[in-house]
């Protein structure tokens, strides 16, 4: 059975004033320049900075994780899946504390 992704036009959203380049460096910095999913090394745009809470106004780095192109895609089927699977993650890693927004 083929699923459709549109969201209402979710991805049109404007992101929050917040979400810049020195943040989304941080992220990628604090997740080793890795991607969450897949662990493959990746710089710059090859390594998207996703929304955990797929909220583009959410932007506190809790909320925030590092993932490569591929992976980026392959997350937004199942979005409750992943949504508890990077909270869990980033609270292992003592980062989740302030996700819960």
């Amino acid at each position: 059975m083929l699923t459709s992704n549109w969201l209402g036009g979710k991805s049109f959203e404007p992101y929050d004033i917040k979400f810049n380049n020195e943040l989304r460096q941080m992220v990628r910095k604090r997740d080793k320049n890795k991607c969450q999913v897949c662990k493959k090394r990746k710089y710059g745009s090859e390594l998207p900075v996703h929304h955990v809470d797929y909220n583009k106004k959410n932007s506190i780095e809790s909320n925030l994780i590092a993932l490569c192109l591929s992976c980026h895609m392959k997350i937004n089927h199942n979005r409750q899946h992943w949504t508890l699977f990077f909270r869990d993650m980033l609270e292992k890693r003592g980062l989740g504390e302030y996700i819960f927004v």
